[in-house]
């Protein structure tokens, strides 16, 4: 039978603060200095030990000192005799002063606590600037959206009204007025075009297609833009493009590469007066699926001060002040360049000296497309305009026009006409919807914004009826962003236009559609 006499250690006495006599050798002694928090279990646990329930006995608890003050203590023990009744009869133990780990583990878990404490503040901060940053997103996107829509709808207006009053016009002085106007309206364009352009890249809605293409013909697209007017300034107009990588057939972004190749060889003609504008393009890198495309384009012009090249590619910055008002321009051209050459994998750069010409360069990655074992045969230029091939293959086939600007509708009406088709007119998506309902239609070219009903919800209702499930539907719009295209496909539309309308491509697709079609 265990008795309460207890001995207690000079080393037990000396850690809790008692002289060697001061410790009565009885278990109350050691028990009535238990934490009262902590007393139940370790007294439980030494209880289970003591009865054989537990093999042996361990705790971790609080202990007070001859001062009142609590120490943090690992006390185990075990039974080392018992009587014949399996009764404990001596019972050895020790105990470790173990304070400063507890305080070093409290410490520890104030941090822990701390940190979590911060990290949630942090997440809730971050969730709340996430937030804040997608509404802006979406401010910005329906801005840019709005500026859009907002700019092209009036200048699809000036310049398709421009376009066909120079169908009739004769005087030569009217038409040399006329084609001034013209001139300043897809300057205008351009300018409008860079400034979307850069929006979207910044507010990363910007995708590159990836279509097969063949180098040669985006290289000959820039030639026929530019090199009339190289001509013109009394300059030279040189292209260095091996046949073999022209034949290549690669796959990318062919109009965004052509349009880093326009603002390039753009800049080098504003700049230069005399001398020549030599676009150069080679092999980098080329490996077995991709190549490494470096393309320079050289001028003999103004040249640029070496203070200045830094700057060639910020946004709205140009060599200085004088520049800008001397040659015009807003300083996009080059910025949008850096971002779609970046998006294309690659870099740009520039080497110059005044008054000895520059050299812009960039470099775009390209994957090799797959041959196409039947390539498309090349359009028959005795086939005549694409205008002409509509007016002589579906001459008086009919087409509905739903838009609700007087001005744009003249404007599509006048185009449509010159082609030779039949067009009836609707107002809004409501009275197209009615009418497509009446009339089976060869086409119908569909405005997005549109009072009462507007294009999209139109285009579905269409879809609906009994005969519109395959009428051709061409969305004719001012929101020209990739999402618009997708909203216009998913509503059942079969191809999207963008205002201000080009002529040709509005020819090209009539044609493509229009050919689908029994008519």
């Amino acid at each position: 039978m265990l008795t309460d006499e207890v001995y207690f250690s000079p080393q037990l006495k000396r850690m809790l603060g008692y002289g060697p006599d001061e410790m009565p050798p009885v278990l109350e002694t050691w028990t009535r200095n238990l934490h009262p928090e902590d007393a139940p279990q370790v007294l439980a646990s030494l209880q289970d030990h003591l009865h054989g329930r537990r093999l042996r006995y361990e705790a971790e608890f609080r202990l007070r000192n001859r001062n009142g003050a609590y120490l943090w203590v690992h006390d185990r023990g075990r039974v080392c005799e018992r009587a014949a009744d399996g009764s404990p009869t001596r019972v050895v133990g020790m105990v470790q002063d173990i304070t400063p780990r507890k305080q070093t583990e409290a410490e520890l878990h104030q941090h822990r606590t701390n940190l979590e404490a911060l990290v949630e503040e942090r997440t809730v901060a971050l969730s709340i600037a996430k937030e804040m940053a997608d509404s802006a997103n979406r401010a910005k996107s329906q801005f840019l959206a709005n500026m859009s829509h907002e700019l092209r709808t009036p200048m699809n207006a000036i310049m398709g009204m421009t376009s066909i009053v120079l169908r009739r016009a004769e005087d030569p002085r009217l038409r040399e007025q006329l084609g001034k106007i013209d001139q300043a309206s897809r300057h205008l364009l351009a300018v409008i075009n860079d400034i979307l352009d850069l929006s979207k890249i910044e507010a990363e809605r910007l995708s590159l297609e990836s279509v097969p293409f063949l180098l040669g013909d985006v290289v000959a697209n820039c030639s026929s833009l530019m090199a009339q007017k190289v001509l013109d300034k009394g300059l030279r107009w040189e292209v260095e493009l091996p046949e073999d990588l022209a034949a290549t057939r690669l796959r990318g972004d062919p109009l965004r590469l052509g349009q880093i190749l326009l603002n390039f060889t753009g800049n080098a003609l504003k700049f230069t007066e005399q001398g020549m504008i030599l676009v150069r393009l080679r092999r980098q890198e080329d490996q077995a699926n991709a190549l490494l495309l470096r393309c320079e384009v050289l001028d003999t012009g103004i040249g640029i001060a070496a203070q200045d090249l830094p700057r060639m590619f910020v946004a709205f910055e140009q060599a200085d002040g004088s520049t800008t008002r001397k040659y015009g321009g807003t300083g996009l051209g080059l910025a949008i360049s850096k971002r779609l050459a970046g998006l294309m994998g690659g870099e740009v750069g520039v080497e110059s000296q005044p008054g000895q010409g520059s050299c812009f360069w960039f470099t775009v990655r390209l994957a090799k497309a797959v041959q196409d074992p039947q390539p498309l045969a090349p359009a028959d230029p005795a086939a005549g305009s694409l205008e002409v091939r509509i007016a002589t293959r579906f001459r008086g086939a009919r087409v509905l026009l739903a838009e609700d600007e007087p001005v744009n509708r003249e404007v599509s009406v006048g185009l449509l006409g010159y082609a030779g088709l039949r067009v009836d007119v609707a107002c809004d998506g409501e009275e197209a919807i009615a009418m497509a309902a009446r009339t089976r239609y060869a086409l119908i070219l569909m405005d997005m914004q549109m009072p009462r009903c507007n294009g999209i919800d139109a285009t579905r209702a269409i879809r609906a009826l009994p005969d519109g499930a395959t009428v051709p539907i061409l969305a004719m719009t001012a929101n020209v962003f990739d999402e618009d295209r997708e909203r216009c496909l998913a509503a059942g539309m079969n191809d999207h236009l963008g205002k201000p309308v080009d002529p040709d491509v509005l020819y090209a697709k009539l044609l493509h559609w229009l050919s689908r079609q029994p008519i």
